[in-house]
């Protein structure tokens, strides 16, 4: 006679099945996730070169695109740039504006870095308010900065720890895969991931500090942010060859 399996051989079946899924899909997820930082570091890069192209260019950085829309946001005459961080301006950059996670890459700039210099009924360029540093006697005509200009972001390896970059004009941030949301006050992100938000009505969040270091994880001190920098000394450099400055 034959017998069909018990309830017990079917349970064990299942779970042996359920192990050797898990084993399976858990490598698979890691590898899936690796190639979204790999593929959104590879953007962020093409992002930091496309912004010193751009102010090599036109002399000055894009200004933050405030209302998503992919262009950026000045506003006067001669054009200045008065909200220091939003969105990466992608459409005038002509790049793609969103990371492996489909969010748009927030960007942060020092605001005389994206300053339009203008130019008078003539043509003439309108020079940039001149430096308040002695140092700096050159006052450019095509550029919104001056040799002397210093950015005012600085980068640091965590919430008070050391600095790694200082007097940085502009930052790019993707908030990863696991974006806290900052509105919530059951799932608050860590606080170096606060300090990433750019945004004064956060608290936790001081503007023009941002903090850039490796994966962690563990309650409250979550960390999976990738950031790039805009050097100030590189930056300047592009702009002499460019015929910007001095």
């Amino acid at each position: 006679m034959e017998r069909g399996f018990t309830l017990v051989e079917i349970a064990v079946v299942v779970l042996v099945l359920g192990l050797l899924l898990a084993s399976l899909l858990g490598p698979l997820s890691v590898r899936i996730e690796q190639q979204e930082i790999r593929k959104t570091s590879d953007q962020m890069e093409e992002i930091k070169e496309a912004l010193y192209g751009y102010a090599a260019a036109n002399g000055a950085l894009p200004c933050p695109d405030v209302d998503d829309n992919g262009t950026q946001d000045r506003t006067g005459s001669p054009l200045t740039c008065t909200r220091a961080a939003g969105s990466i301006p992608w459409v005038d950059l002509g790049i793609p504006g969103r990371d492996a996670w489909n969010r748009a890459f927030l960007y942060r700039v020092t605001v005389v870095f994206a300053d339009q210099f203008g130019v008078d009924a003539s043509g003439i360029p309108i020079p940039p308010t001149p430096p308040s540093s002695s140092g700096c006697p050159v006052i450019p005509t095509q550029a919104s900065f001056a040799l002397c200009t210093g950015g005012d972001i600085s980068v640091l390896e965590g919430v008070g720890g050391n600095v790694m970059a200082s007097n940085v004009p502009a930052v790019v941030i993707s908030h990863g895969k696991y974006r806290f949301d900052s509105a919530s006050a059951v799932d608050l992100p860590s606080p170096n991931e606060l300090e990433n938000f750019e945004d004064a009505s956060i608290p936790g969040n001081t503007p023009r500090i941002v903090v850039a270091r490796s994966y962690t994880g563990g309650s409250g001190q979550e960390f999976d942010d990738l950031v790039v920098w805009l050097s100030p000394n590189i930056l300047k450099n592009r702009m002499i060859v460019a015929g910007r400055l001095p």
